[in-house]
C-alpha cells in the first residue's frame, strides 16, 4: 500500500465508467482528490469527475466562508484602480483620505444602476470599464462636497456662504 506523502492516506485504486460516443471506457484513478474544507481524501464518482469537495455540505461551509471575502477582495482591488485613475483626491477641496467617494458628475447614479442591475462587484467593474473608456462622467469627492453638491441640486440655493 502507497501513501500519500502529505496527507498519509493511502492511495487506493479503483474503475469506474465514462461514457463517450456510445462506447464505455474504463478509467483508473486515485485516491489523489483531497477535500478543500476538511482535507480529507475521497474518490471521485463517475458524474464528478473533478469534485474538489468529498460532500455538498463540505462546499456549502466552503463558499459560505470563501465567497464573500473574494468578492471583498476584488471590490477593494477595482475600487482602488478606479481611485488611482480618478486623481486619489476629491476635485472640489482636495481632501486624499480614505472617505472619498465615487461621484457621477451628471447625477445619473440611480438611473445607471437600476439599469445596470447587477451585483456590487459588476457595478464596480462597469465603472471601471467607462473610466479606462475614456469617460468623463464620474469623479472623487469627499463625503463633505458630495453632499453639498446634493443639498444645491435638491434645493438650487447654497446654504454655506463660499469662503
Amino acid at each position: 500500500m502507497v501513501l500519500h506523502p502529505y496527507s498519509q492516506v493511502p492511495f487506493k485504486r479503483v474503475q469506474y465508467r465514462v461514457a463517450k460516443l456510445n462506447s464505455w471506457f474504463f478509467i483508473s484513478t486515485s485516491l489523489s482528490f483531497f477535500c478543500k474544507e476538511c482535507k480529507q481524501g475521497f474518490v471521485p464518482n463517475k458524474y464528478h469527475p473533478n469534485a474538489k469537495f468529498c460532500s455538498s455540505i463540505c462546499s456549502e461551509k466552503y463558499t459560505k466562508e470563501h465567497l464573500p471575502n473574494y468578492q471583498l477582495n476584488q471590490r477593494h482591488k477595482i475600487k482602488s484602480e478606479i481611485f488611482v485613475l480618478l486623481g486619489g483626491k476629491c476635485v472640489e477641496c482636495g481632501y486624499n483620505g480614505i472617505a472619498l467617494q465615487v461621484d457621477h458628475v451628471h447625477n445619473n447614479g440611480k438611473e445607471e444602476i437600476v439599469r445596470e442591475r447587477t451585483s456590487s462587484l459588476q457595478y464596480w467593474k462597469f465603472i471601471l470599464r467607462k473610466i479606462k473608456e475614456g469617460s468623463k462622467d464620474y469623479q472623487l469627492m469627499c463625503p463633505t462636497c458630495n453632499m453639498e453638491k446634493e443639498l444645491l441640486r435638491v434645493m438650487k440655493v447654497s446654504l454655506w456662504p463660499k469662503v
